[in-house]
């Protein structure tokens, strides 16, 4: 995946939700959206995600960072934190997109 894909599926994404759900219905199923998505899922997507992210949105993958952090997640290995920082990066962004 490519920024300019991730930037359509955030788009078809909300467009769906906009089409089933109001605001607060919607902001509460982006955490299922989120932690489905198969670059939280499987690491060696997280890593190349995040990388994806980090080079081409900074801004984005900063807000990631700090979600990240804030929450104090496991920190055991760099692969569950990978998929953690793949998932604070699509929560982020969706959430962002749905609130626009």
């Amino acid at each position: 995946m490519n920024i300019q894909e991730f930037r359509k599926e955030i788009v078809s994404i909300v467009a769906e939700l906009r089409e089933e759900y109001d605001m607060a219905d919607m902001l509460d199923h982006v955490d299922m959206i989120a932690d489905g998505r198969s670059e939280v899922i499987y690491y060696s997507r997280a890593w190349d995600f995040v990388a994806m992210v980090r080079e081409c949105d900074w801004s984005l993958y900063s807000d990631a960072k700090q979600m990240f952090q804030d929450n104090m997640w496991d920190h055991s290995d760099i692969d569950t934190m990978m998929a953690q920082m793949a998932y604070c990066i699509w929560t982020i962004a969706l959430n962002e997109y749905i609130q626009k």
